[in-house]
Order: structure tokens, then sequence, then C-alpha cells
């Protein structure tokens, strides 16, 4: 078994079901394969549905989704 960062089981994650309701940057970075600071900086960008509750940066699993597949449609679009 791959335990990764943010404590999940690899085996488990195969789609969004198997994910928490609230996701940190470090489960973020985990779910999509990129470094704690990319996550980080993300979670800071304009545009990205994060919200910082008290000191600590989340996004709900919801959130996440709608907005890979809003980059999904863009990325195809500027393909075009």
């Amino acid at each position: 078994k791959l335990i990764l960062k943010g404590g999940f089981n690899m085996q488990r994650i195969t789609n969004f079901d198997n994910l928490p309701i609230m996701l940190s940057p470090i489960e973020v970075s985990d779910v999509l394969g990129v470094s704690k600071g990319t996550a980080y900086n993300l979670f800071r960008s304009e545009g990205f549905p994060s919200v910082r509750i008290g000191k600590r940066w989340v996004i709900s699993k919801k959130a996440l989704q709608e907005w890979l597949e809003y980059k999904e449609q863009e990325s195809r679009e500027g393909r075009k």
C-alpha cells in the first residue's frame, strides 16, 4: 500500500467519491500529483475556489472537481 503525504491510500483514490469533503493543500498536491509548494500557490491564486478558515486553506471536493472540469474545457478550447 502506498500512503501519500495527505494520508491517502493511493489504491483507494479512484474517483472523487473517495476524497474527504474538504481538502487541504497537501491533500490536493497528492491528488493532483504536484508539489506541496505548487498546491499552496494554487490555493492563493485568483480563480481557484479555495477558502481560508483561520490560518487554514481548504477547498471542497465539489469545488475542486468543478474547477478541474472548467480547466479541462478551457484547455480543449484553447487547442482549437
